[in-house]
C-alpha cells in the first residue's frame, strides 16, 4: 500500500498543480524543472486558503487535489492529441541527454521543499 501513497503523493503534490497550470513545460527540457516547484507553490498556497477560509479537511484536500490532477491530465490530453479544430498540431517531446540533467537537478533542489511538506503537518496541532 506505501507505494501507491508514495505515487499519489508524488502525483498529487509534485507534478499535478505544476502541470495544471503549465502543461507545455514537460514536454520542453528546459522548462520541465519548474514544475515541481510550481507544484509546491500552489500547494502551499492552496493549504493557506483553504486554513483561511476555515475548510481545511481532508475531504476538502482530497478534492482539491483531484480537481488539479483531473485539470492537469485534461490540458496534458490536449497538447499530445492536438486541437483540429484551432489547427493546432500535437506537442512534440524534445528531451535530450545534455538536458535531462536539468531535471534530476531540480528534483534534488525540491527535495528541502519536499521534506518540510511532508513534516509540516505532524508539526502543527499535533498531540500525541
Amino acid at each position: 500500500m506505501y507505494p501507491v501513497y508514495l505515487a499519489s503523493l508524488i502525483l498529487g503534490v509534485y507534478l499535478a498543480p505544476g502541470l495544471a497550470l503549465a502543461p507545455r513545460a514537460a514536454f520542453d527540457s528546459r522548462l520541465a524543472f519548474a514544475v515541481p516547484i510550481l507544484s509546491v507553490a500552489v500547494v502551499t498556497l492552496l493549504a493557506r486558503a483553504l486554513k483561511l477560509f476555515g475548510i481545511f479537511t481532508g475531504t476538502a484536500v482530497l478534492l482539491a487535489t483531484l480537481a488539479l490532477t483531473a485539470i492537469a491530465v485534461w490540458r496534458l490530453y490536449g497538447l499530445l492529441r492536438g486541437a483540429p479544430s484551432r489547427g493546432s498540431r500535437p506537442v512534440a517531446v524534445h528531451w535530450p541527454e545534455s538536458h535531462r540533467l536539468v531535471y534530476l537537478f531540480s528534483v534534488c533542489a525540491a527535495l528541502p521543499s519536499a521534506v518540510r511538506l511532508g513534516l509540516s503537518s505532524f508539526a502543527v496541532d499535533d498531540e500525541v
